[in-house]
């Protein structure tokens, strides 16, 4: 307990999240990547924060037509922060501060989620052997065999 907040928390919610900017998914390698990590860590949330009327990524809108990530949550009344790399929702400024952030562009926040064919996706391209140029003409990826191997082997128990 401080002097500016009398009353203690009564919970604090630890998490990780991916703050995506509209503009930052500009090839198709980037939303691969984007789509890896989502696979990785689907514990972590993924927002993704465009313009307010302005439209979102074209990439991440046809991955979603395509029906790999869904759009779980949409919402309004983000601003940038003046001082630091994030955003602030302000639903009703109430102090000068406030108003004047919220004068600023709005934006949306929209909360991304990987399908189960979005999985199936990022799944296809985890195959841990590889026909090229290697000895007898097909090579192992090592650290992705390790990965199924070790998956296989939890599942069994």
């Amino acid at each position: 307990m401080t002097a500016d907040y009398p009353v203690a928390p009564t919970s604090v919610v630890r998490s990780r999240f991916h703050r995506i900017e509209n503009n930052e998914i500009d090839s198709d390698e980037e939303l691969e990547r984007l789509l890896g990590l989502m696979d990785e860590y689907p514990e972590r949330a993924f927002y993704l924060f465009a313009p307010s009327g302005g439209g979102y990524n074209d990439r991440i809108v046809a991955a979603e037509q395509l029906g790999l990530l869904k759009y779980l949550i949409e919402e309004s009344c983000y601003y940038r922060h003046p001082n630091f790399d994030d955003y602030l929702q302000i639903v009703n400024p109430q102090s000068d501060w406030e108003r004047e952030v919220a004068s600023g562009a709005m934006y949306v926040r929209v909360t991304l989620a990987l399908t189960k064919k979005g999985e199936r996706h990022v799944a296809e391209d985890k195959n841990p052997f590889v026909l090229q140029p290697n000895f007898a003409g097909v090579g192992v990826d090592v650290p992705k065999a390790w990965r199924r191997i070790k998956a296989w082997w939890v599942s069994r128990k």
